[in-house]
Order: structure tokens, then C-alpha cells, then sequence
């Protein structure tokens, strides 16, 4: 618990810094600052797209692959003398991977969901560095405040 407040005073401070040093920049340098944000998101975004296009890609053309070589294996098994054993097999099977089929779709489902959190992330951020209207109030209460933080998660050691 105590490495969890040592971590989130981390942050804070280190947000805390980070707006405070981004709002002593220039506009321009500021405006700078939050383009090059923004392209970096949209970078992250497209990488984030494409990773997912190529691993549903490879994850296709690896089904098809193993589908040619089930059906050749399958023909052999059933010409066989093991044909009987083999269907009893094949049936549990089945119903194994009916299983596995669902939990690999609720996978993909939460995934998913995964990417469009992360995706919302990003935009907050963008939005946040983009504003112009955010001003800290009072900086000796914050800085009192992140002190006070950072004295508590340095007593919890």
C-alpha cells in the first residue's frame, strides 16, 4: 500500500511539474508543444490500428493453415482402422473448442475495450495540454499539498 501512494505522489509531483513548467513556456513554445503532443497521439493511435490489423492478419492466416492440415489429418483418420476411437475423440474435441471459442471471443471482446480506453486516454490527454484556460490557483497550496504527499509515502518506507 505504501509503494502505491509513493508512486501515485510520484505522478502527482511529477504532473505537477510537468504543468507548471509547461505553463511557464511561451504561447508559442506552448502551442509547439501541443501540436507535437497531438501528433505523437495520432501516431500512437495509427501504430496501435496497425499492430491490431497485423495480428488479426497472422492470426487469419495461421487458422487457415491449421485448417488444411486438420482436414488431411482428419480423411487420414477416418480411413483407418482407429476410425471408431478417432470419432469419440473428434466429438470431445469439439465441444472442448466450442468452449475455448467462447472465452477467446469475451478476450477479443475486452481487448477491444482495452484499445478504446486507452485511445480516450490519449485524447484527455491532448485535450488537457491543448486548453488554454487551465491555471493553477494557488500554487503554494498545491505545492504544500504535494509536499505533504510526498513526506507521507517518504515516513511509509
Amino acid at each position: 500500500m505504501a509503494k502505491g501512494k509513493g508512486i501515485l505522489a510520484t505522478l502527482l509531483v511529477g504532473g505537477a511539474a510537468a504543468y507548471v513548467a509547461f505553463k511557464n513556456l511561451s504561447e508559442e513554445k506552448q502551442k509547439e508543444l501541443s501540436q507535437k503532443a497531438a501528433h505523437v497521439g495520432n501516431e500512437l493511435k495509427e501504430l496501435g490500428s496497425l499492430t491490431a490489423d497485423s495480428a488479426q492478419e497472422a492470426a487469419g492466416n495461421i487458422s487457415e493453415k491449421v485448417q488444411t492440415k486438420y482436414n488431411e489429418v482428419d480423411e487420414r483418420l477416418n480411413q483407418s482402422k482407429f476410425s471408431e476411437q478417432y470419432k469419440n475423440v473428434k466429438d470431445g474435441v469439439g465441444d472442448f473448442v466450442t468452449q475455448a471459442t467462447e472465452k477467446v471471443n469475451e478476450a477479443k471482446d475486452a481487448s477491444g475495450k482495452w484499445f478504446d480506453k486507452a485511445k480516450g486516454d490519449i485524447d484527455d490527454l491532448r485535450n488537457k495540454f491543448s486548453k488554454e484556460e487551465i491555471e493553477l490557483v494557488d500554487d503554494d497550496k498545491l505545492a504544500e499539498g504535494l509536499k505533504d504527499l510526498n513526506d507521507d509515502s517518504d515516513s511509509e518506507k
